[in-house]
């Protein structure tokens, strides 16, 4: 069975989430450089460079907007 954690967008909830796991998360981008965050407007902003360091887990899934 695929288990999948949705938007595991803080750093807290990637260390929480077990490593068998898939997860998904939402990435933004300022300027040029990318941020792990689901509301734009939010200060609680990762940075994905530092997220990936902490990455462990099956598989990602990156969502992608075309705006």
């Amino acid at each position: 069975m695929i288990r999948i954690q949705h938007r595991v967008n803080a750093m807290d909830q990637l260390l929480q989430t077990e490593t068998g796991y898939g997860v998904e998360i939402d990435i933004r981008n300022h300027g040029e450089e990318l941020f792990v965050i689901h509301d734009p407007f939010s200060a609680k902003a990762v940075s994905f460079s530092e997220w990936l360091m902490a990455y462990d887990h099956q598989f990602l899934i990156l969502p992608i907007q075309d705006f």
